[in-house]
């Protein structure tokens, strides 16, 4: 794989991701007249998938930053 195919494969995880977090927090904005309606795991799904957005990000900033400065891909 080159470079840019592997910051590709990132940004689709990336854009998944991005859309499960996005659906789980309209389905807690939807709970709001219920707010027993969500658990913590709810709430742990939503975490892990923020910590997962973020070390997506650091993937994609670090392969273009290789690819600049060593001139690659």
């Amino acid at each position: 794989m080159t470079i840019d195919e592997l910051i590709e494969n990132l940004r689709g995880q990336q854009y998944m991701a991005n859309e499960e977090k996005t659906k789980l927090e309209s389905e807690f904005a939807d709970t709001k007249l219920n707010p027993y309606g969500i658990t913590s795991i709810d709430f742990s799904k939503r975490q892990e998938l923020h910590e997962l957005l973020i070390k997506l990000q650091g993937g994609i900033e670090a392969l273009e930053l290789a690819k600049t400065e060593c001139k690659v891909g």
